[in-house]
């Protein structure tokens, strides 16, 4: 089923779009937006990102040597050494 939507887009983007589309899908715009949509969805469900669907964390130990970096500047600073 195919959904009818408008959108906005800047002009120059929009010919250089229908020029791709003129070469690739008779023209079809709507098929090109489409086949940008879908590889750029395979591109990401191919990516490690989304295979472990979790977000970049910080390592504990370097949490904790950041943490005892920050402790001693302040120290420092604070002439508490």
């Amino acid at each position: 089923m195919r959904i009818k939507k408008t959108i906005s887009i800047q002009q120059d983007v929009l010919e250089k779009g229908q020029h791709r589309a003129n070469e690739f899908f008779s023209g079809n715009f709507s098929l090109y937006i489409t086949y940008l949509i879908n590889s750029d969805v395979k591109g990401v469900m191919n990516s490690g990102i989304h295979s472990t669907n979790q977000p970049y964390a910080t390592s504990p130990t370097n949490d904790y040597r950041h943490k005892k970096e920050v402790s001693n500047a302040i120290d420092s600073i604070l002439n508490m050494e």
